[in-house]
């Protein structure tokens, strides 16, 4: 099942998704895209250290949303 976020509230009703929510959907869309096809051999900790790193990201905007 793909995680398809189109059609979902990211802003008021009647308007599109602020500027950080389309650069972030944008992100994620690259993000995808670039993991899509077969993990070359010898590259899998490459693509996990570029997982680890997007988790990071992901965990630093959580933060900043539970601190008002």
């Amino acid at each position: 099942m793909a995680n398809d976020t189109t059609g979902h509230a990211h802003s008021a009703p009647g308007t599109g998704p602020d500027p950080a929510v389309s650069a972030l959907m944008a992100a994620v869309a690259v993000f995808i895209q670039t993991l899509s096809g077969d993990v070359p051999f010898g590259t899998g900790g490459t693509v996990l250290e570029r997982m680890k790193a997007v988790r990071e990201q992901i965990d630093k905007l959580t933060f900043s949303m539970l601190a008002p």
